[in-house]
């Protein structure tokens, strides 16, 4: 699998994960930052001028013109769209607009399906306590491995987090529901099987005593 799809992948455009969690709206440095990912987008000198003037409005903090002039950008430039609405997640981030960033990012179609994105976004939603849509995001990914890469090191990956962070937010039910799928793939993983185990005895205690049974 390419090392874009692993847990600790980064994106284009200098916008990695821990960027994502640690922006505030008064950080200098990295609306700089933004003023010159918006620059080097690509180096096309036609569209030097415009890039030119999104910078400058970041600058000047006008996020809201700059987001305007990126969006224009994205689509007269449908090859540079992913690098482009990074940074407009990114400004969005520094307005306080988390739940809008989490929208541009998952418009960002051969990204959303990533583990660091997923990751980025549930962070993100939990922050804004949307639980709901954190989830929807972990199911959406975990539907495109299992299209794309069954079983593989990463769809089993977001898998476990799916369950552990539907866990935390008493999704019981639906968390089973994962740790089984784990279960089957890796009967001899006896951690999986506590988790099953632990979960089905707040619904199911007689399921949890027949499970039990598996431990060594």
């Amino acid at each position: 699998m390419a090392s874009g799809d692993s847990a600790s992948g980064s994106y284009r455009g200098g916008f990695a994960h821990n960027q994502i969690i640690k922006l505030k709206p008064t950080d200098v440095g990295l609306l700089a930052v933004t003023a010159n990912n918006i620059i080097t987008m690509n180096k096309d000198q036609n569209d030097f001028d415009s890039k030119k003037k999104a910078a400058q409005l970041c600058r000047e903090k006008q996020h809201t013109k700059a987001i305007e002039l990126l969006q224009e950008f994205s689509d007269q430039h449908p090859e540079n769209a992913a690098e482009i609405k990074l940074t407009m997640a990114q400004l969005k981030i520094f307005q306080g607009n988390i739940s809008k960033a989490c929208l541009i990012l998952r418009s960002i179609e051969e990204l959303k399906h990533k583990p660091g994105m997923v990751s980025a976004l549930m962070t993100m939603y939990s922050h804004e306590e949307d639980i709901d849509s954190a989830i929807e995001v972990f199911t959406q990914a975990i539907q495109w491995y299992q299209n794309h890469h069954p079983k593989s090191p990463a769809h089993l990956s977001l898998i476990r987090e799916a369950a552990n962070f539907k866990l935390k937010y008493v999704w019981k039910k639906e968390a089973i529901s994962d740790l089984e799928q784990l279960w089957k793939q890796n009967p001899k993983y006896i951690h999986t099987l506590a988790q099953l185990i632990s979960a089905y005895s707040l619904v199911d205690p007689e399921k949890a005593k027949v499970l039990s049974k598996h431990l060594p």
